[in-house]
């Protein structure tokens, strides 16, 4: 029986190389020179980075008498979820234009979406979010990531003070509709229970808004962002380099796979590989 043995040895190998090396050769330097050349004229891409850092502990502090409002703690992921979120950019959009958020075009937010990213790095106590904004302008990728940062602890604090806003209004209305019965209120009708009463809900008004104007999110800006000095994109060099060494694994893959795809007998050596038996003799080439 004859035994077959299609284990490439090295000198296929070698075989391969050589005989692929100019076609190899030419690719790379045309794949890596076009790469160069087009990369080379994109236009740059600069990266600035804002950091916040989240807290998952409650403060529980009192100061002057009042205590700290804290915004509800939440998971980290749903942080780095609310910073890409519509209504963050469009506030961050506000503060970039100085427009309203409800006049933004359509699309402009998404775009604002598409060139920020934010990163997550955890700890026990404290997270870092790494607020990344792109933009083909140095400065406006600085201002980009910083807006992004400030809406985000904005919108926080908002989380703190949303139940306070209510109590506020809801104090409020209590003491108009107080006034307005003592000014309705002849001058033998007894009003001290309504002064009483006004009194109170005055000092409740009161101690409500200092609890408000000492609310406190759990998001705090840690480093704003600088204006970057390089681009991160493009690289030329480096897409060139990338780009040669794809042409030429695609050089050898094309001749290997023209090699596999070719069932012709082409000398006595592939006669000899194919029948595993010696070549005892050959007539001439006429």
């Amino acid at each position: 029986m004859v035994q077959h043995d299609n284990e490439p040895t090295l000198n296929d190998f070698v075989d391969v190389i050589r005989r692929g090396f100019w076609l190899a050769l030419i690719m790379a330097s045309v794949g890596a020179g076009v790469t160069y050349f087009v990369s080379s004229r994109l236009p740059p891409t600069f990266e600035a980075r804002a950091t916040l850092v989240v807290s998952s502990q409650d403060p529980n502090q009192r100061g002057f008498g009042t205590t700290v409002v804290t915004a509800p703690a939440l998971d980290v992921t749903t942080y780095r979820s609310a910073i890409t979120s519509r209504p963050v950019l469009a506030d961050a959009f506000r503060a970039l234009t100085a427009l309203n958020a409800d006049a933004a075009p359509n699309g402009v937010v998404d775009s604002l979406g598409r060139s920020v990213s934010v990163r997550l790095e955890a700890a026990n106590i404290s997270s870092l979010l790494r607020i990344h904004a792109r933009d083909e302008n140095a400065e406006r990728a600085r201002n980009l990531a910083n807006a992004v940062a400030g809406a985000a602890v904005r919108w926080d604090e908002q989380r703190a003070t949303r139940a306070l806003e209510a109590v506020l209004d809801s104090l409020s209305l209590q003491i108009i509709s107080i006034d307005r019965e003592l000014a309705a209120a002849g001058d033998d009708t007894p009003i001290e229970g309504l002064v009483r009463t006004r009194g109170d809900l005055q000092l409740q008004l009161s101690s409500a808004r200092a609890m408000r104007t000492a609310a406190a999110g759990r998001l705090e800006l840690l480093e704003p962002a600088e204006v970057p000095l390089t681009p991160i994109a493009p690289r030329p060099v480096r897409s060139a380099g990338l780009a040669g060494v794809l042409a030429v694994f695609f050089a050898y893959g094309l001749l290997l796979l023209r090699g596999a795809l070719d069932t012709r007998i082409r000398s006595v050596e592939d006669l000899a590989r194919l029948t595993d038996v010696p070549v005892m003799a050959e007539f001439p080439r006429i």
